[in-house]
């Protein structure tokens, strides 16, 4: 318990303005360990209302229309609750070393403050995300010196913490906590038969780091290998009028699906064979897990988890970024051996039950921990 302690956290989750979603209640218990928490929205105006509370857990949603505005209420909320309670101490933590660390360090020099930050993705160990576009070229630049600067930093994985730890950021600092993930829904289907054809599946955004358009050209090429496989595609966002157009120029709408997003992606998961992911770049990468959970073979890039909870040979097949002709390797190998697959579905159930059984509480214990551990005692 820290008693005497107040956080902060500055982030995007709009869903915390909704009293009845998960991640409020799952902030509400972090919220049971401390003196009071504050979470500040950076949220735009919307029939969610801008305050809501629960004991000593109050959620603020700024609730502007602009980024300066956001940043501006963002600013004005911290500054009020340093003055609401003048004799506390707080830790503000930024959910990212970028635009929320922008209002994070305007504090760092103030005498109640210690400031936090939070890093979900690889910003700085992979260079293809600060390749995406100018801003995140800027980001990157202020983004290092946020992480060199601050008193503590959480990071989802041992990937991530090596990147800062590269950058000159002591490993004191730094405290790695992954993503807690819902597995409940997720679970294997009953049978798992030599059967064809092999489905092959992707859930997320349809956006350039995720590299889809490589999926479907490996997948094309597999083909030809093993021509009764299939692939579903389930999400969508910017990339994808070109994927469309990739599917249709190689006649392969007989055996490519995309289905449009859906929250409940476990009986999707349950009805696949292999999951697969060619992402440039990841933080965490639950999906992964939650692949596993579902009792899926991977195919993976070298990125988030994989590492650390995903083993190359043992719950799938690694493969480094951007490495098609190993993607398309892989899709044959599993596809052509159903022992394979066996057995990687059995060590991958192995690692997700082993995941799920951490209880919540145990979870919101590590996560307070790590915003209010002292460095010099990591």
């Amino acid at each position: 318990m820290h008693t005497d302690t107040h956080i902060i956290t500055i982030g995007y989750a709009g869903t915390l303005l909704e009293k009845h979603s998960r991640q409020f209640a799952r902030l509400r218990q972090y919220a049971t360990l401390v003196h009071s928490f504050h979470a500040i929205v950076f949220s735009t105006k919307s029939t969610k209302p801008s305050v809501v509370t629960d004991g000593n857990f109050t959620v603020l949603g700024t609730h502007a229309r602009t980024k300066l505005g956001k940043l501006w209420g963002a600013y004005r909320m911290v500054n009020a609750a340093l003055k609401d309670n003048p004799d506390a101490t707080f830790i503000i933590s930024a959910q990212d070393p970028f635009e929320t660390s922008l209002v994070t360090r305007l504090f760092a020099r103030h005498p109640r403050v210690t400031v936090h930050v939070q890093v979900h993705g690889d910003f700085f160990g992979s260079p293809y995300w600060r390749r995406e576009s100018w801003l995140n070229r800027v980001r990157y630049w202020w983004g290092k010196r946020v992480v060199r600067r601050a008193s503590r930093i959480r990071v989802v994985s041992k990937r991530i913490k090596d990147s800062l730890i590269a950058l000159g950021v002591p490993a004191a600092r730094i405290t790695v906590l992954p993503v807690q993930g819902t597995l409940e829904s997720f679970s294997p289907r009953d049978t798992y038969a030599d059967t064809s054809p092999i489905t092959f599946l992707y859930v997320g955004r349809f956006a350039a780091e995720k590299n889809i358009l490589g999926i479907l050209r490996a997948f094309k090429e597999a083909r030809t290998a093993v021509p009764s496989c299939t692939l579903q595609l389930v999400g969508g966002g910017p990339e994808e009028d070109a994927i469309r157009t990739y599917i249709t120029q190689h006649r392969l709408t007989e055996v490519v699906t995309i289905t449009p997003w859906t929250e409940d992606v476990a009986p999707i998961m349950r009805a696949a064979d292999v999951y697969v992911l060619n992402s440039w770049h990841e933080g965490h990468a639950m999906v992964l897990i939650e692949a596993m959970a579902s009792g899926l073979p991977l195919i993976t890039t070298n990125v988030g988890c994989v590492g650390d909870t995903v083993q190359h040979a043992v719950h799938g097949h690694v493969i480094a970024p951007g490495d098609g002709a190993a993607l398309t390797a892989a899709m044959i190998a599993l596809a052509s051996s159903y022992d394979t697959r066996v057995a990687y579905r059995t060590q991958g159930l192995a690692a997700a039950h082993t995941i799920a059984a951490t209880p919540d509480a145990a979870y919101a214990e590590a996560w307070v921990d790590a915003l209010t551990a002292d460095a010099e005692q990591v």
